[in-house]
């Protein structure tokens, strides 16, 4: 049995809830949300199997830790998951759009001996919010993946656990990461504008 905690379930912390819960049924999903209401919402909706009503504190029972918030909160939960007490072997991961500043953030976990994956899923919509939250979101999406620290094997057991989305992986460095992301968002401020 794998425990997932996810902090943050906007469009993208429910949808990957949702597509592990749907096509893992070894795994409990563990969910927290700043907001509340989206936090019951969740809870209620069966997009979570537990609602961590204290935060980040939950996340030492976790498996797999993934931070689907954005990247400025991110790195105050990094810092946050390096005072905490965590299971030993666990994997922490993000879904942050930039990847040079969450890579340095998680320097003082890596330097622990926790391993760090950071990740970006390809993927949105126009909706945001738990609500707008779904299974498929990232179907045939990419999924860039940046080894912090982490050995193969838990690299695997990480695209394990994702690989529920229904992504396309790929590892990448965080320079190659973040170069491709900028041209990306060139191109379509680009394509908006003509």
């Amino acid at each position: 049995m794998t425990t997932v905690f996810i902090e943050g379930l906007g469009l993208i912390g429910s949808s990957l809830a949702r597509a592990i819960r749907q096509r893992r049924g070894d795994a409990i999903v563990i969910g927290h949300d700043q907001n509340a209401e989206s936090l019951k919402w969740a809870k209620v909706h069966q997009v979570i199997d537990v609602a961590a009503e204290q935060g980040l504190e939950a996340a030492g029972e976790a498996d797999i830790i993934i931070l689907a918030t954005p990247v400025s909160e991110i790195v105050k939960e990094l810092s946050q998951l390096s005072s905490l007490t965590l299971k030993p072997g666990v994997i922490v991961t993000d879904t942050g759009s930039t990847k040079a500043t969450v890579m340095q953030a998680a320097q003082p976990l890596m330097a622990q001996g926790v391993a760090f994956v950071g990740g970006h899923p390809m993927a949105g919509s126009e909706r945001s919010g738990v609500q707008a939250g779904r299974a498929s979101l990232f179907a045939e999406a990419h999924y860039f993946l940046v080894n912090g620290n982490a050995s193969e094997d838990q690299i695997l057991a990480l695209r394990n656990v994702l690989s529920a989305a229904g992504a396309y992986f790929e590892i990448l460095s965080a320079k190659q990461h973040d170069q491709m992301v900028a041209q990306i968002s060139h191109v379509r401020m680009w394509w908006h504008r003509h």
